[in-house]
């Protein structure tokens, strides 16, 4: 990813940079620095469905999204992968 953020940025901007599309299945590949960086994420569905995103956040939705940018992890980015994600809270599951 450092190599990549090198070279990435506006063309239109700065000369030497260029658009960059990373596409992957996996979280690790993910290195949100900022809101901007969420707000780039394009996430497709298997039923080919038109793409999600969140371009178009209102100020307050904004506010608090950079200030949760800075603690997501490697399992807060497998979100992004799940079409059903399941919320357990404690530290034991108990199936029975």
């Amino acid at each position: 990813m450092q190599e990549v953020r090198k070279f990435a940025g506006d063309p239109i901007a700065d000369q030497k940079k260029k658009v960059v599309f990373l596409v992957t299945h996996s979280p690790f590949i993910l290195d949100f620095r900022s809101v901007e960086d969420v707000k780039s994420v394009v996430s497709f569905s298997l039923d080919h469905s038109i793409p999600n995103h969140i371009l178009n956040l209102d100020p307050a939705a904004t506010a608090r999204l950079s200030a949760l940018v800075p603690r997501l992890n490697v399992h807060h980015k497998q979100l992004f992968f799940s079409d059903n994600p399941i919320f357990v809270e404690g530290i034991l599951l108990c199936l029975g």
